[in-house]
């Protein structure tokens, strides 16, 4: 359990760094591919501490879907760039 809110601590930080820095600078079209990747992860982070405490878990599977979803995404914007 410590070693997923080390990483929800780390994706969560790069995210918002991101985020701010390409609201700073103006280039957020060359930065919203790595924000999403980084929050699409912190997603499927939260999706599988979900799984560990609880067994039947809709909002678990709703965040690891949507962490798919965003990662997938990110990717896609990685190919066509």
């Amino acid at each position: 359990m410590v070693l997923l809110k080390i990483v929800k601590l780390i994706l969560s930080v790069l995210g918002i760094s991101l985020a701010g820095y390409g609201l700073v600078t103006g280039e957020s079209t060359k930065i919203i591919p790595y924000t999403m990747m980084f929050l699409g992860a912190y997603m499927l982070v939260l999706g599988i501490e979900e799984f560990k405490r609880k067994q039947n878990s809709y909002i678990g599977y709703i965040q690891v879907a949507v962490g798919i979803f965003a990662i997938y995404v990110s990717y896609q914007s990685f190919i066509t760039t």
